[in-house]
C-alpha cells in the first residue's frame, strides 16, 4: 500500500472539515528526515484541481470530486460514517492534536486497495522547518514520507 495515498487522504479529511473554520491549517511531513510543511493537494469548493498540459500545449485543469473519483468516494464515505457514528460535527474541533488523532481514526478505516488517487506526488508551498527554504512545489517521488503532525501556517 502506498503510504503516501494515506497522507493525502489526511489532507482531504483536513481541508474538507477545517479549511473554512481554521485558516492554514498545514500537514507537517517528515520528508528524507527533513522536516517540511504545505499542502498535498489543491483544494477549491470540496474538489481538488489537478493542472496539466493537454495534446494542444494548453494548460487545463481536472476536477475530482466525490463522484468522479473513487479516493474521494471512499474518504467522503468513511468521514460521514464517523461524524454519524461519534454524533457531532467533527470540524467543531479546533485542538491540532484532537484534529490530527480524529483524521487518523478515520483513515484507518478506509481500504485503499486497487483505487489510485491521481494526485501529482508533490508538496505544494512547500517550507522547510528546518532552514529557511521555501519552494512553490517539492516533488515527493521516490521519498521516505512520514506524517508527522499538522500546524496552523503563521507564514
Amino acid at each position: 500500500m502506498n503510504n503516501l495515498i494515506k497522507i493525502q487522504a489526511f489532507d482531504v479529511i483536513l481541508k474538507r472539515f477545517w479549511s473554512k473554520k481554521i485558516e492554514n491549517l498545514k500537514v507537517i511531513l517528515q520528508i528524507d528526515n527533513h522536516f517540511w510543511t504545505g499542502d498535498l493537494l489543491n483544494w477549491s469548493s470540496n474538489s481538488i484541481v489537478e493542472e496539466y498540459i493537454d495534446g494542444l500545449g494548453v494548460i487545463d485543469k481536472t476536477l475530482y470530486y466525490k463522484d468522479n473519483s473513487e479516493f474521494l468516494k471512499k474518504i467522503y464515505i468513511a468521514s460521514d460514517e464517523y461524524t454519524k457514528k461519534i454524533g457531532y460535527t467533527i470540524s467543531k474541533i479546533e485542538d491540532s492534536r484532537l484534529i490530527f488523532n480524529i483524521i487518523n481514526e478515520i483513515i484507518d478505516t478506509i481500504d485503499f486497495s486497487g483505487v489510485e488517487s491521481k494526485i501529482d506526488d508533490v508538496l505544494y508551498n512547500a517550507v522547510s522547518l528546518s532552514n529557511d527554504v521555501e519552494l512553490p512545489f517539492l516533488s515527493l517521488k521516490n521519498s521516505e514520507i512520514k506524517l508527522v503532525a499538522i500546524k496552523r501556517n503563521d507564514h
